[in-house]
């Protein structure tokens, strides 16, 4: 009979078990310390990077995907007195630098949906300018910087406020000269058509009187009713050319002028509340008046509103105009192609370091914040 032994099978089966349990160790030992090296690489390279960006003369931030501050840098301590510990988070920083809740919810919204955006597709937002309020409460101007890589961005504030004082310095200049050639043109066509046509009318009534044509007298009484028409025409067009009220009055005025003019041909209700206290300067004054005349006339030609609201109101920083239609409103995205004149007005009040806001949506009517710094 032949024995047959298993135990050299069992001995060779155990051996290949612990040379695989060696090898694995093994491998998973060196992944380890791949691994290990690889993060001390990392490590040494993130503090080399923070090490140079401390040294950076601009204000600079590191951040993540989720928006939290990783890092900041000496020059954005000194330039807005605060650290990373003060603002574990970019919203954080949005709620330190803006008191007004509308102003910091605006550009909150705005900025965290283009970040979002550009850790998705890994591209660079656009360059903008923000507004900043330094330690004395004056409104300043920066410009965001960005260079995003994976989940984490750097971003480099660009002080630009003394640029933006020579751009408002400038667009005041211009407004300035336009409403001084928007009133030599109504002054020419009040004082020199004016006299014409009612000089024009003197005639007619005398050639009336002379006449015994009763179809004579027919036609000359149709052209003294032209030439009325001629004349309220040649002052409505003159006024709002350059309306004299508003030169003459100021705003309050002019804005009151305009809406009594329209009650008779509108159904619209007009609510008008002047609770400020605070001076508007001249060129702001005729920037609003044209801004309100244009809403008002967006909101009879579109809207099928019943009331429209506008109130002043002073504020921290200067005063608040809000303007309110309950009619149809419409659709932001579909819209503003079409313009409505928002974007010129949105334009014309942040060139005069104002801030523009509206929301609107179908069937909720429009809401219009105008803030002016006064």
């Amino acid at each position: 009979m032949c024995i047959f032994d298993y135990s050299y099978f069992l001995f060779s089966e155990y051996m290949f078990v612990i040379l695989a349990i060696v090898v694995v160790v093994i491998i998973i030992s060196l992944i380890v310390n791949a691994y290990f090296s690889a993060f001390e690489k990392l490590k040494r390279n993130e503090k080399l990077l923070y090490n140079t960006m401390q040294e950076l003369p601009l204000p600079t931030v590191i951040i993540n995907k989720e928006l939290k501050i990783l890092f900041v840098n000496r020059a954005f301590v000194a330039f807005y007195g605060f650290e990373a510990k003060d603002i574990p988070y970019v919203r954080n920083y949005f709620d330190r630098m803006f008191t007004d809740k509308i102003e910091r919810l605006s550009l909150w919204n705005e900025w965290s949906v283009i970040m979002k955006e550009a850790f998705y597709t890994q591209k660079l937002p656009p360059i903008l300018e923000y507004p900043y309020y330094d330690t004395y409460g004056d409104k300043k101007w920066i410009e965001a910087h960005y260079s995003i890589s994976g989940n984490k961005a750097v971003i480099m504030h660009v002080d630009t406020s003394g640029k933006k004082d020579r751009q408002q310095e400038v667009i005041k200049a211009i407004v300035h000269a336009e409403e001084e050639e928007r009133s030599r043109m109504a002054k020419e066509l009040h004082d020199g058509l004016g006299p014409l046509v009612s000089t024009a009318k003197i005639y007619a009534h005398t050639l009336n009187k002379d006449t015994k044509d009763d179809e004579m007298r027919m036609h000359g009484e149709r052209l003294v009713q032209i030439l009325d028409e001629t004349l309220v025409e040649i002052r409505n067009i003159s006024n709002n050319i350059s309306p004299h009220i508003l030169r003459n009055y100021g705003l309050r005025d002019g804005i009151e002028s305009f809406v009594e003019k329209i009650r008779p041909i509108s159904t619209v209700s007009f609510k008008l509340l002047f609770n400020h206290t605070k001076q508007i300067s001249h060129t702001q004054q005729f920037t609003v008046y044209r801004a309100i005349v244009e809403m008002i006339n967006n909101t009879m030609k579109y809207a099928e509103a019943k009331n429209v609201s506008i109130t002043f109101n002073d504020i921290e920083v200067g005063v608040e105009i809000v303007y309110t239609d309950d009619g149809k409103g419409f659709n932001l995205d579909e819209e503003k192609d079409k313009g409505f004149g928002l974007s010129n007005i949105r334009s014309r009040i942040e060139n005069l370091d104002g801030h523009f806001q509206y929301n609107t949506m179908p069937d909720k009517g429009v809401k219009i914040n105008i803030k002016l710094n006064c």
